[in-house]
């Protein structure tokens, strides 16, 4: 019975937690225009840097580089997230988008991408140049730090 009551306790605290957590990522404030690497990538360690589970993250942009939209495409696991192209290039279509960067966190804190990460921006950005839709970046973000494909010139 006593660990049935401890049990219920730490699961209350963890609900807890995740709301809390989730409830300042609702409070970063997303900057309106993409005009650097820096801005993004701090708003986004902001929002994901602190999940406990990978997020794939793309966001649309108009012609003035002007955010239309950030959009969850994929919820994964604590060390990967599977990305479908077709989700992602739907997305940005929905969203008329004619530039777009993509974000994913690790849970883990380590920012290096993996050659999972690389292959999927090698594709993303192949397909989307078809449509004539500019990646611009993809991000990978943990506690407190991002790391930009774009400022490291890997895209």
């Amino acid at each position: 019975m006593k660990d049935d009551a401890l049990d219920k306790d730490f699961e209350l605290k963890a609900a807890y937690l995740r709301y809390m957590q989730l409830e300042l990522a609702k409070k970063a404030e997303r900057p309106d225009v993409y005009n650097s690497s820096k801005t993004i990538g701090n708003y986004l360690c902001k929002k994901y840097g602190y999940l406990d589970q990978e997020e794939f993250i793309v966001i649309s942009l108009d012609n003035g580089n002007h955010i239309i939209s950030e959009d969850c495409v994929s919820l994964g696991l604590v060390d990967r997230a599977w990305v479908s192209p077709t989700i992602v290039i739907r997305k940005l279509i929905e969203n008329n988008a004619v530039a777009f960067f993509i974000c994913h966190n690790h849970p883990s804190g380590k920012l290096i991408p993996s050659q999972a990460d690389l292959k999927t921006t090698k594709d993303l950005k192949k397909i989307a140049e078809l449509l004539r839709i500019n990646l611009l970046d993809h991000f990978v973000v943990g506690k407190n730090h991002y790391f930009s494909m774009a400022e490291n010139e890997m895209i």
